[in-house]
């Protein structure tokens, strides 16, 4: 049930996060990896909730909320640093259009991040 819902909303977050990072950067005008850092600041708080209260809302229930929130932050910088680094190989070192890092940000990072969160962030309380 953790991937089913991890796919719905973070593929969900994902898509809202890439639609805006190209609508800032090719639309807006705006530097795409400042677009990026921008978009990333506000999905992360949007997919920490979500994933807490929805996809993992039946795990880590005795964690402290401050680690857990600690150890998304962590992750997600991981993601981050990830699709920065598609940002700047397609876009500035390959001369590509905006649009080509939303390719491997929809299609390899949230599968990455699954991993960490389901096993890391959330991990399933033992029985």
């Amino acid at each position: 049930m953790p991937l089913a819902m991890f796919l719905v909303i973070g593929m969900g977050i994902t898509i809202a996060s890439a639609a805006s990072y190209w609508l800032l950067a090719d639309r807006g005008g705006l530097d795409p990896n400042l677009s990026l850092l921008l978009v990333f600041v506000v999905f992360t708080l949007i997919g920490f909730v979500a994933h807490g209260r929805i996809t993992f809302s039946g795990h880590a229930r005795s964690g402290a909320d401050s680690s857990r929130l600690v150890r998304y932050i962590v992750v997600s910088l991981s993601g981050f640093v990830l699709n920065e680094l598609f940002v700047f190989v397609l876009v500035k070192q390959a001369h590509g259009a905006v649009w080509w890092p939303v390719v491997p940000m929809i299609l390899v990072t949230p599968w990455l991040l699954f991993g960490f969160n389901r096993f890391w962030v959330f991990p399933e309380e033992p029985k």
